[in-house]
């Protein structure tokens, strides 16, 4: 089957060329992590009915995931499952990875540092302050 997806959007907004293995790489995990081994044709059955609902040259890493959701839900309700367990956590795991990032780049930040201030007191816009 030809798709017409040319681009994947990724969550930080660039555009990658898009890859269908990857979907199929993504569904064969949520079945091995139901136990099932022998699933590798059941994994490319769910990746070509994603690229089947697929009308469009451009789409997004959250669109993709949400096909791949709809479609193990009706082939294997349990395997649909694992996957967006594994999807929630991958999504809860970033989130706090940019909260720490965040709360890191505040602390580094020169412009507010004391570095920049004319009193040296201590002040909560320093590593030791904080």
């Amino acid at each position: 089957m030809t798709t017409t997806i040319k681009q994947i959007i990724k969550r930080d907004g660039l555009q990658e060329p898009f890859t269908p293995s990857k979907i199929e790489n993504a569904v064969l995990k949520a079945y091995i992590a139901t136990g099932q081994t022998e699933c590798l044709q059941e994994a490319k059955t769910v990746t070509m009915g994603v690229l089947g609902r697929i009308d469009q040259e451009v789409i997004s890493v959250e669109e993709v995931q949400d096909l791949v959701e709809s479609e193990l839900m009706k082939v294997q309700p349990e395997v649909a499952k694992r996957y967006i367990l594994y999807r929630e956590w991958r999504n809860t795991e970033r989130q706090k990875k940019s909260e720490l990032k965040r709360n890191l780049d505040g602390i580094v930040t020169i412009d507010s540092n004391d570095v920049n201030l004319s009193n040296a007191n201590m002040s909560s816009h320093t590593p030791a302050g904080r």
